[in-house]
């Protein structure tokens, strides 16, 4: 079994296709056909089921691809590292991100990034953690920032919290409902419930209305990106709940604002740097972990001492 093997059947497991793969990868469909062939017979299993449609794997493909992606993302790691170290700074490094977490540190880590690695390729991936835990596993995501929580992942790995995190309710600047103070006033209001949230309690209303003792609110729009979510609340008088982060943004704050209320206090899932605890990052990796871990410390430190004097004055109203 060679590399080139490896690479074949990850592009052909991709796309569905032997002429897909080929036209990826830049070979023959002939080509693409005989490694696949080869490997089978070296494995001595199939790895795809043949249909007029394409391709799909095997149960027994599936395990081997998984196995395979990490070998690729440990081949290209061990490429990547050896010339860092040689003080080549190419290659690639990939980072996930929560979309809380991207609106406050994503503009300070990219700046800094760029302007240390102009020659390495940066891959961001807005995400929760779950999508892509696996990618996380297999290397091909170096590690993932944002809200952690431990009772949703059944893998060992290695967690460091950064800040804690809090949920507030959102609305459009100007909604009529701004100066509420308690849950009860925005018992009319309607809702939007982002299924996008990392677990899905963080979005259950229902729990918030009634353990005060209220009917349930009335959830009007579901909503699956941040785009969207954003886009229904600045043309709508609808609300939602999501993290403070989403309101301290230099490119949401003009377009909505908090609500604070004297009857709840909600907290998330802490932020956190999420990596495989049994391999080694890259050194640019490495760097890019550190860098996010600044722009947390440095984000968490203004939120302090800037922001927490103007939420009580909001809190004062």
């Amino acid at each position: 079994m060679k590399f080139h093997h490896i690479r074949d059947v990850l592009a052909v497991a991709e796309t569905g296709s032997l002429r897909a793969a080929g036209r990826q990868l830049g070979i023959t469909q002939p080509a693409i056909t005989r490694s696949i062939r080869d490997i089978e017979n070296d494995l001595g299993a199939p790895l795809f089921e043949r249909s007029t449609n394409g391709v799909t794997l095997t149960p027994i493909g599936e395990v081997f691809v998984r196995r395979a992606a990490m070998i690729q993302s440990e081949m290209r790691r061990a490429r990547d590292e050896v010339n860092q170290l040689k003080g080549h700074f190419v290659g690639q490094v990939s980072l996930a991100i929560s979309p809380g977490a991207a609106l406050s540190l994503v503009p300070s880590i990219l700046a800094n990034f760029r302007k240390r690695y102009p020659e390495t390729l940066l891959r961001l991936t807005e995400s929760f953690f779950q999508p892509i835990e696996k990618s996380v596993i297999s290397g091909e995501i170096d590690f993932f920032v944002g809200a952690y929580d431990h009772e949703l992942s059944t893998t060992s790995l290695s967690v460091e919290k950064l800040y804690d995190n809090q949920r507030v309710i959102i609305a459009r600047r100007g909604h009529p409902l701004v100066q509420a103070r308690t849950l009860a006033d925005l018992a009319k209001a309607q809702w939007i419930r982002p299924s996008f949230a990392n677990r899905p309690d963080e979005v259950d209303f229902s729990v918030m209305f009634e353990r005060a003792g209220l009917p349930a609110p009335k959830i009007t729009v579901h909503t699956c990106s941040t785009l969207m979510t954003l886009l229904a609340i600045a043309n709508s008088d609808l609300l939602t709940m999501l993290p403070l982060q989403w309101v301290e943004s230099d490119w949401t704050r003009d377009i909505v604002e908090p609500i604070f209320l004297e009857d709840v206090t909600s907290t998330c899932a802490p932020l956190c740097i999420v990596r495989r605890s049994d391999v080694p990052l890259t050194p640019v990796a490495e760097h890019l972990s550190d860098m996010s871990r600044k722009a947390a410390m440095n984000y968490h430190l203004d939120k302090r001492q800037n922001d927490q004097p103007s939420i009580r004055m909001l809190k004062a109203g």
